[in-house]
């Protein structure tokens, strides 16, 4: 499939209700359980499907496998703002005893998310002092 062709249709398959060709946008916050067993599974992952729509909803879910399918990958992430982004970036790349290191000119709020959230979970945060000389090492 061309790129285009993706960007337009990848990740969904057709409805077989209505037969839309149209991702649906689910307006929806939850979602029914068959059984407390299967809400159970839900949550603890164990089995595929939607419980809240703010951990994932169908509509996002196509769009992370489009977006997958269009970079080439297995999966891919959404999330509903910049700062969510960076911390998921930067958590899943660090581990304990990394130092996570930015460019100055990166904007406040962004580097307050950095800082807080990689703090929290013990991974220093800072960025360079420019006027400072360093000496490489080899």
């Amino acid at each position: 499939m061309k790129l285009e062709t993706i960007a337009i249709h990848g990740g969904y398959d057709v409805e077989p209700t209505t037969k839309s060709v149209a991702v649906p946008i689910y307006q929806t916050v939850a979602y029914e359980f068959d059984s407390a067993d299967h809400g159970a599974a839900l949550f603890n992952l164990e089995t595929p499907g939607f419980r809240y729509s703010r951990i994932s909803n169908p509509t996002v879910a196509v769009l992370e496998r489009r977006v997958a399918e269009l970079e080439g990958g297995l999966e891919a992430m959404c999330v509903s703002c910049g700062q969510a982004a960076l911390n998921y970036a930067a958590v899943n790349v660090a581990s304990m005893g990394s130092n996570i290191v930015s460019v100055p000119q990166l904007y406040a709020r962004p580097t307050r998310c950095l800082r807080t959230s990689c703090r929290a979970r013990g991974l220093p945060f800072g960025s360079p002092n420019p006027t400072r000389q360093t000496t490489s090492r080899n």
